[in-house]
């Protein structure tokens, strides 16, 4: 109740009151995005099976007070996507003023579906947070749809869904995200199928598909909406073999009971939605993978972070995909996700406790395959040692951001390997 009570008595950012019939409030963090992106993701909402009624979008454009002062390009174009939300959201009479005669008459047809958009501001110069990242993002705007499920009758049990501005989602992504909780009542979080587009650049595309596909240890695409089924992968906690469902911030769905049991959404620039999902497993209660729908994202570089580490991974497999196709190796070799995920999950689990020994850090890595002909011996110890090095601070937070990057710039250079069998 006390951690309810700390999200309630914060200020609403959105003015306009929430549908009584709402049972969804998706977050969307805007930082430097094109039109075109905030385009491809309204036109796949646009098609819905359900009453739109039924959610709303809750767009965060976001920046730093260093950006606002210093008036950077991503600064500037959150200005000129805050002028199309707000338009399309009916707070601005008036189109940009660049559109043309074809652009208006796509974006009226948004702005007249009925679809319920809303505008987080933290970019505008009162608006705009000192420090600034995604998880900062992410965490506003749940934190808004915390208090605003609050006024409906939806209350603890509305869900918050997690995409970025670079995603579109299938027609059945809001009422699979419904379907799956009006079936478990005892669920905290689902992610649904998450389905990739790759850059035009990347060469190879089928096989680096199939190698792609190795590497996630998934089925990421399905060409017919028709094959989507109304599947429950149930995990708990004495599931935890299954490794952990709720990864990637573009991916989630989580009761607003499970948002402020959580205590939110890490304020941190790495690993923060990882992290996230990681506090909702632990919480009483169940998750889930969901076979009902998809979300699918774009692999590209984000001016906030570059190529991450999904992308590196890319640029990784792209190479070794490039090298089997010109005959310069024999096999496609990819890093093992599961083994890297699982490993990282132990790690923070043990941080959130106290400052992991190098002792225990060395025997993770052994059991998820870490010792191979790179690490082995002292060079396992270094990198067991390279993690901790930051990770001598009282507070929390602070440890574990140190300890994201440390596993980001050491651990997944020398993630195990495994073969793709094409």
């Amino acid at each position: 109740m006390e951690k309810l009570k700390s999200f309630l008595n914060k200020p609403c950012a959105i003015v306009e009151p929430m549908m009584k019939s709402c049972r969804v409030g998706v977050v969307i963090p805007v930082y430097d995005e094109k039109d075109e992106l905030v385009e491809r993701l309204l036109s796949s909402f646009l098609l819905q099976d359900c009453d739109f009624d039924e959610f709303e979008l809750a767009f965060v454009v976001n920046n730093s007070q260093d950006e606002v002062r210093q008036k950077t390009s991503a600064y500037q174009q959150n200005r000129k996507i805050l002028e199309l939300l707000k338009y399309l959201a009916g707070e601005n009479l008036n189109s940009p003023a660049y559109f043309s005669s074809e652009e208006l008459s796509k974006w009226e047809k948004i702005r007249l579906s009925g679809l319920h958009i809303k505008i987080i501001d933290a970019s505008s110069e009162f608006f705009a947070p000192k420090e600034n990242n995604a998880g900062v993002a992410r965490g506003k705007g749940g934190d808004e749809m915390v208090r605003r499920f609050a006024t409906v009758p939806a209350g603890l049990k509305g869900i918050i869904a997690l995409l970025d501005c670079d995603t579109s989602v299938s027609s059945g992504f809001i009422s699979g995200i419904i379907a799956a909780f009006n079936q478990r009542k005892s669920l905290n979080g689902i992610a649904g199928i998450f389905a990739i587009e790759f850059p035009p650049a990347i060469k190879n595309q089928e096989i680096f598909f199939q190698a792609y596909q190795t590497f996630a240890g998934n089925k990421l695409w399905l060409s017919d909406e028709a094959e989507l089924n109304f599947l429950l992968h149930i995990k708990n906690k004495t599931h935890v073999e299954l490794g952990q469902f709720l990864i990637t911030g573009q991916n989630m769905a989580i009761t607003a009971r499970a948002w402020t049991a959580a205590g939110g959404f890490p304020k941190w620039h790495l690993w923060e939605d990882f992290e996230f999902g990681r506090r909702i497993e632990q919480l009483n209660g169940e998750v889930a993978m969901v076979g009902s729908y998809y979300i699918k994202t774009l692999i590209r570089p984000s001016t906030r972070t570059g190529f991450n580490a999904l992308g590196r991974t890319v640029n990784f497999i792209s190479g070794q995909v490039n090298d089997y196709v010109d005959g310069k190796s024999k096999v496609i070799m990819v890093p093992n996700q599961r083994m890297l995920n699982n490993a990282v999950s132990l790690m923070l689990f043990k941080a959130n406790q106290e400052i992991p020994s190098v002792d225990f850090i060395e025997k993770i890595l052994q059991k998820h395959n870490f010792l191979n002909e790179s690490t082995h011996g002292i060079k396992a110890r270094a990198l067991a040692e390279s993690l901790l090095l930051d990770c001598r601070l009282p507070q929390k937070d602070r440890t574990y951001r140190n300890f994201n990057q440390a596993i980001i710039i050491h651990m997944h250079p020398n993630t195990p390997l495994i073969a793709v069998n094409l």
